[in-house]
């Protein structure tokens, strides 16, 4: 009796493939939930004065000002760990402001105006949704 050998590479790269693709789509679809949770218009051409006059109240996603926060919500490639895949969303690495938007400064100087976490809470279901059926 002939035993077959039976070579699983093609169906882990394929499930490997499905895998990062449904990644990167709920990485797209969270960027994009995160940056719908910021309301307001841009104000760069506004007065000082509008501009404070248009501020969001602490625990309140921040309005947009200038669109540099919205623009800069984004998600890495997708990196290998020893976990499986992952991919981050949030903000660009050159935007300093996020961070202290998003928990607040130590001092209390500025409160927190958390819109990733927020994001991150609307959009469970559809991430496992994703995950799990690739709709």
């Amino acid at each position: 009796m002939a035993i077959e050998q039976w070579n699983p590479g093609p169906v882990v790269s394929k499930a490997q493939k499905q895998m990062e693709f449904r990644l990167r789509k709920c990485a797209e679809m969270l960027r994009d939930e995160i940056r719908m949770l910021m309301p307001g218009a841009g104000m760069a051409n506004a007065t000082r004065a509008e501009r404070e006059a248009s501020r969001s109240a602490p625990g309140e996603p921040p309005h947009v000002q200038t669109a540099r926060l919205k623009q800069s919500i984004v998600h890495s490639g997708i990196e290998k760990t020893l976990q499986g895949p992952q991919i981050r969303v949030g903000h660009h690495k050159d935007l300093k402001y996020g961070a202290a938007l998003e928990f607040g400064t130590k001092n209390g100087h500025l409160l927190a105006r958390p819109h990733i976490r927020p994001g991150f809470q609307k959009s469970k279901r559809r991430l496992q949704r994703i995950l799990k059926t690739g709709k």
